[in-house]
């Protein structure tokens, strides 16, 4: 081991020598006016650095071959380094616009949704399933085709609405942009949202309690599971004046008379029950009573799903929930 290190320091200084000595000649031979290869001096410095490159190389000829290789391999050195910053400046200049560009994709993906909203807001039958595309049509959004060209912005780009059913009152929608980043490359951002039929309106509450048998009922109060069988009736007994008739009533009042240059309705007192028939009867301003009868099975309370038509039964509550 120590001799290989001593062989390798030699052909060192070997080396080092013969770069001064040819410093030293190339300095002598530009001041001397007798430098020729027939001195003396010449031919000496000619075996001197013949005989070292024979040490350090095993040939007689090592100038050429050092500049040489000097050369070649700074040359390498430099492009080694160009190269190096040639790519990353590269890399640099396209992660930028790759960012760039998908930063705008989910900017367009996001505009999908909100404008398949605005569609479901409109009308819910318009938001069909299937692949679209989008367009403003009169200031609103609306679906036109298969997809929607946005090469104007993305290079190659596209934007497609894909709509699923869930339910009847709920649709996955998918908004998807796609565009090339390169010749062979291409590139998607999806985003997702599920979207209901808001405007669809639902029970909000419970209608509770126990209906009133139809056999209890009058015949305003006769329906959902009852029927009303007519009959007879009277007029109830009951003293009552003209003067508290409207014009339509005294007309038809047997009782009373309209006076058109009074507005006024004139006559006496009277008694209901001389009223032998209903419209008689309603005419005069007195309550009718029939003779008919309710009759049948009641719709439960739980049936009705909407407040204003729990609360017209009787015996049926409305709960809030």
């Amino acid at each position: 081991m120590i001799k290989e290190n001593q062989e390798g320091s030699n052909k060192i200084l070997t080396l080092l020598t013969v770069r001064t000595i040819l410093k030293k000649n190339t300095n002598y031979c530009q001041t001397a006016k007798h430098c020729s290869e027939n001195t003396q001096e010449r031919r000496f410095l000619g075996f001197r650095l013949k005989k070292y490159c024979r040490q350090l190389f095993g040939s007689g000829s090592c100038i050429t071959g050092l500049s040489i290789i000097e050369l070649l391999i700074a040359v390498a050195c430099f492009g080694m380094v160009a190269a190096a910053i040639i790519i990353l400046i590269l890399n640099v200049y396209s992660n930028i616009q790759q960012n760039k560009e998908e930063s705008l994709a989910i900017f367009l993906a996001e505009e999908g949704l909100e404008a398949t909203r605005s569609i479901r807001d409109n009308n819910w039958d318009t938001l069909t399933n299937g692949e679209h595309g989008l367009v403003i049509s009169g200031n609103n959004w609306v679906f036109q085709g298969t997809e929607e060209d946005i090469s104007g912005v993305l290079r190659a780009g596209e934007r497609k609405i894909i709509v699923e059913e869930i339910d009847s009152d709920e649709k996955k929608v998918t908004s998807q942009t796609s565009w090339k980043i390169s010749e062979t490359q291409i590139r998607n951002v999806s985003l997702i949202s599920y979207l209901t039929n808001w405007q669809k309106e639902g029970p909000q509450g419970q209608c509770q309690g126990t209906p009133t048998s139809c056999s209890e009922r009058s015949e305003s109060h006769c329906h959902d599971g009852c029927s009303w069988t007519p009959g007879g009736g009277y007029c109830e007994s009951e003293w009552r004046w003209c003067f508290w008739l409207d014009q339509s009533h005294c007309q038809n009042c047997p009782y009373c008379s309209w006076s058109q240059f009074f507005h006024f309705c004139f006559g006496w007192l009277y008694d209901c029950s001389k009223c032998t028939t209903e419209g008689e009867c309603n005419a005069c301003g007195c309550p009718w009573q029939s003779s008919g009868g309710c009759s049948g099975t009641p719709t439960p309370c739980e049936n009705f799903i909407i407040e204003e038509d729990c609360i017209s039964q009787d015996g049926c509550t409305w709960e809030e929930y």
